[in-house]
């Protein structure tokens, strides 16, 4: 249905310490398509940073609650979701 490109090496990506994978996308699919297609070949488990809309969205918001996507409140500054980025970060996971 799409390609997927990939600039640089995915096998330099660290497997292990704190990173993140930014996704710099047109689509509200954009994500999900990028990462469904590159969390298999990092081979880690990746906490998800979405918009709080998303999960109003019946079938998307149930699969983002139970999927490790985290709400992010893009209308203020979101502190409770920047100290939850810096608390993954600091514990060595990956945060998309």
């Amino acid at each position: 249905m799409t390609r997927v490109t990939t600039i640089g090496a995915l096998d330099r990506i660290p497997q292990d310490g704190p990173l993140i994978l930014a996704c710099n996308h047109a689509s509200n699919l954009d994500g999900p398509i990028v990462g469904s297609w590159m969390l298999p070949r990092l081979g880690r488990r990746t906490h998800w940073m979405g918009k709080k809309e998303l999960f109003a969205w019946p079938i998307v918001g149930c699969m983002a609650s139970h999927g490790g996507v985290h709400p992010v409140d893009r209308s203020t500054a979101d502190v409770e979701a920047y100290r939850l980025a810096k608390r993954i970060l600091d514990e060595g996971h990956a945060l998309f």
